[in-house]
């Protein structure tokens, strides 16, 4: 596959990301972030970033169990140790060399933040996933995803401030 078709690929992981975090209540967010990561874990796949790749697969199976904890089955703190441990683990077993620390770094945050049930949360601990992941795809040759973070951290904040600081009135 083209270099293009991969760096495309990678684009509509971050439409999906943006929309994410301009959504009012928790499930919106994590129902585009199951698809930013969905096409991301391709995108760094054909781009040969192993440990990238398999960190959004695992973040989209995270984000399906997060979407459903209103359910009893899914709403267990078991998920949220089980995801960290399970991304310690595919760090160890696909490791690149130490810049795979960064999405490892960045999955953990995300995974904490994905556990809240406060949006304002959600968006506050993704803030710190974020320049981990701006640097991995700086060293993999990512140009969406460097994109992505840029445009997700200006994302996050507008929605702290147009969410949560301002306060807003219309529904998302």
């Amino acid at each position: 596959m083209n270099n293009w078709a991969i760096q495309t690929i990678g684009f509509v992981g971050l439409l999906f990301s943006i929309i994410s975090f301009q959504k009012k209540d928790r499930k919106g967010i994590i129902f585009f972030q199951i698809l930013a990561s969905s096409a991301y874990f391709l995108h760094y796949f054909l781009l040969g970033a192993v440990t990238g790749s398999l960190m959004n697969l695992l973040g989209a199976v995270r984000n399906c169990i997060f979407y459903n904890n209103d359910k009893g089955w899914a709403n267990k703190i078991f998920w949220l140790y089980f995801f960290i441990g399970i991304y310690i683990i595919c760090a160890l077993f696909t490791w690149e060399n130490s810049y795979s620390l960064l999405p490892l770094i960045g999955m953990i945050a995300g995974t904490v933040s994905f556990w809240v049930k406060n949006p304002k949360y959600t968006r506050l601990i993704t803030l710190i996933s974020r320049p981990c992941w701006f640097i991995y795809n700086l060293v993999s040759g990512s140009i969406p995803g460097t994109i992505t973070e840029a445009f997700s951290i200006a994302s996050v904040i507008i929605g702290i401030i147009r969410l949560d600081i301002q306060g807003s009135p219309s529904k998302q």
